[in-house]
């Protein structure tokens, strides 16, 4: 969390920021750095590395959060800074020769909006749009028109290394079928339609296309399932015991089951040569299910969801760390392990805090 020894790029913004957010930003209006939006000082970087390097190859990463990670109505204030930026390119014809992909890592978290199936799916979901020069088209159709299919086809952030790697090279010729069998695609190639979150390495906490069927909030799975994650958490929070408190269940806001398919289930063999007649006789045992479970916790008041995988033979509920959402603002009730223990921020509620 504290940047690299060695700038790793020409150009490097996080010491500008790091000193901009700990000795200017408060000296300001919200938002602004002296009397400019703090959106446009960080579109006006990126606008000068295009000046400043016109004719030289050059690739630019940026990243902005702050209009967007706490208050999903902020984000309206970077409509105007952005609009402009992408006309300066565009009318500077710096566009003729670039690919721009605008994108964002997960949409909201924190806010009532996250409460929703839409704020749920848009975790799951996040926007991602990419441009291509008007010559791309004309001489890599092939590529292109796979760019166009895959729009609706499952794509992950893995598939945007191979696409970068491809771009690199000026790959664009082969433009084919992209290889279901590799977690990653490059979005040249026409990812195939069968194509599932499994295939992608997209574990099933975070899989936008499975089947949740609802669970009344009394089932005893249900909780049982909400029982073993708090357990699951005191135990990921247990070594620093002496400073974070050991947290309680308070309620189950939401339950749901990932229902098999019941012909997937039935399925046999094949009756025929081509394989479009199927057997359906069979009688496939399920040895686990999974379960998907939104509680919240006390002290805190910390508001979880969880995809759990219930083992039906020794009737125990498996929970990975990484499918587990925080989803609301965890503030600085984690604050005494905040800097050694980031793994830890969202499960801890320090002991020194008064009990919500």
């Amino acid at each position: 969390m504290t940047g690299f020894k060695q700038p790793p790029v020409n150009h490097y913004m996080r010491p500008f920021y790091v000193w901009s957010e700990s000795h200017e930003n408060r000296k300001h209006k919200k938002l602004c750095l002296g009397d400019k939006r703090r959106t446009r000082v960080y579109l006006n970087w990126l606008r000068d590395v295009f000046i400043a390097y016109t004719n030289k190859p050059k690739w630019v990463f940026g990243f902005h959060s702050e209009v967007s990670h706490g208050d999903n109505n902020l984000v309206e204030t970077a409509d105007e800074d952005l609009t402009e930026t992408l006309k300066f390119l565009n009318e500077a014809h710096y566009l003729d020769n670039t690919v721009l992909i605008l994108m964002s890592d997960h949409g909201a978290r924190f806010e009532s909006l996250r409460e929703q199936v839409q704020g749920k799916q848009e975790e799951r979901l996040p926007f991602f749009g990419i441009y291509v020069p008007k010559m791309f088209k004309s001489k890599y159709p092939k590529a292109y028109n796979n760019l166009k299919i895959n729009a609706e086809r499952l794509c992950s952030p893995f598939d945007v290394y191979p696409t970068f790697v491809d771009i690199l090279n000026a790959n664009f010729s082969t433009g084919g079928l992209g290889d279901i069998r590799q977690r990653s695609i490059s979005l040249f190639q026409e990812i195939p339609k069968e194509r599932t979150c499994d295939h992608a390495g997209i574990e099933d906490h975070w899989c936008a296309c499975l089947d949740w069927d609802p669970l009344p909030l009394n089932d005893s799975n249900a909780t049982q399932a909400s029982k073993a994650l708090v357990e699951e958490i005191n135990k990921w929070t247990s070594p620093q015991r002496k400073l974070c408190r050991e947290l309680h269940l308070q309620n189950i806001k939401f339950a749901s089951k990932l229902m098999h398919s019941q012909n997937m289930l039935k399925f046999k063999r094949s009756n025929d040569l081509d394989g479009y007649k199927a057997d359906l006789s069979g009688h496939t045992k399920v040895a686990y299910e999974l379960y998907q479970i939104q509680i919240t916790t006390m002290p805190g008041y910390g508001h979880f969801e969880a995809t759990l995988k219930h083992d039906l033979k020794s009737n125990k509920f498996i929970i990975s760390l990484d499918d587990v959402s925080r989803t609301n603002k965890y503030g600085d009730d984690p604050h005494c392990i905040y800097e050694n223990h980031e793994e830890l921020r969202k499960y801890c509620y320090c002991k020194d805090k008064k009990s919500i």
